[in-house]
């Protein structure tokens, strides 16, 4: 054990002791050095509400620093406290211009999840420009927050700087990304139009993906499969898709009806394997277990993509 892991073990307990809230910041520098710090954070959405109401920050409103005000985000974004969230966007536009490269990616994130602040320009534009302006100090966690909020706006996908920039620093951190950021990647990237025909982009992180299939969870092995499905045209790699199909039938008993009709769908695209009778029967099966349980768009991918299939019977 390092002393950096004996020192969480033992600030876990400390926090957990005091009945206090906390997380660990993470910065990695470029040689992948880490250091963690302790943040301690309000208890719960009431105190987190109690500050909002004390004014502004120049006036009788205790200070906090980012950590805490993310943390905050989370928590009127997972109680879906609409009001409180209103009154808290003013204070990340006006403070995102100074954050750190770990607070601009954890506020994408959470932002992303609170379907009424999507069309907040000029929160999403400030975020934007904050990520560029951050983007040389972003690791792949970083990256993949960002690319996976960010892919929930779609005000956004014009952005051609901001989405430039996320790409050229995925390709560069791809190799050091984890199983579940390369997959928010490429499916996060898949949605930006302009990008779709860049095929020196999609071989790096074609090439990472491969690497990583093994240790992806269902959701992931499903939005790789979507994600690369939408870039045939482009980027289309055999051995990818062989072991594509490997992973999905593999999984597809733990996959959920989202997961079926991405994947479905996906492989619908790949003219090789229209054929490959266990691929389609793993996914036929699964499909029939889930049709009480369909949306009308799960329904509508499903019968699109089986309707393409050569071999069925």
């Amino acid at each position: 054990f390092s002393i950096t892991m004996t020192m969480s073990v033992l600030t876990r307990t400390w926090c957990t002791h005091r009945g206090l809230h906390h997380s660990l910041r993470i910065y990695r520098s470029s040689a992948d050095c880490r250091q963690a710090r302790p943040c301690l954070f309000r208890p719960n959405a009431k105190s987190a509400a109690r500050w909002l109401s004390q004014g502004s920050s120049g006036g009788g409103r205790r200070a906090i620093d980012d950590a805490e005000l993310t943390w905050q985000l989370h928590l009127f974004v997972k109680d879906a406290d609409q009001t409180n969230l209103n009154s808290l966007v003013p204070e990340v536009i006006a403070r995102v211009g100074s954050f750190e490269a770990s607070a601009v990616g954890k506020c994408v994130n959470i932002l992303s999840k609170a379907p009424g602040q999507r069309g907040n320009r000029a929160l999403w534009t400030a975020l934007a420009r904050s990520a560029v302006d951050n983007a040389s100090q972003f690791d792949g966690h970083h990256v993949a927050l960002c690319v996976n909020g960010f892919s929930k706006v779609p005000s956004l996908f014009s952005d051609k700087l901001l989405w430039k920039t996320l790409a050229k620093v995925a390709v560069s951190v791809a190799g050091l990304m984890s199983h579940r950021e390369v997959a928010n990647c490429v499916n996060g990237f898949s949605k930006v139009n302009f990008l779709l025909e860049s095929r020196v982009f999609w071989d790096r992180l074609g090439k990472t993906a491969g690497e990583q299939l093994r240790n992806m969870s269902p959701q992931g092995v499903a939005n790789c499969v979507n994600g690369f499905s939408k870039v045939v045209r482009t980027y289309n790699d055999p051995a990818l898709w062989n072991h594509l199909r490997r992973e999905t039938i593999a999984m597809v008993p733990k996959m959920s009806v989202q997961h079926v009709a991405n994947c479905v769908n996906g492989f619908s695209k790949i003219e090789a394997l229209l054929k490959n009778r266990h691929l389609w029967e793993a996914l036929a099966k699964a499909a029939t277990g889930f049709v009480g349980t369909m949306t009308e768009q799960h329904v509508s991918n499903c019968v699109n993509g089986f309707s393409k299939v050569k071999l069925l019977s």
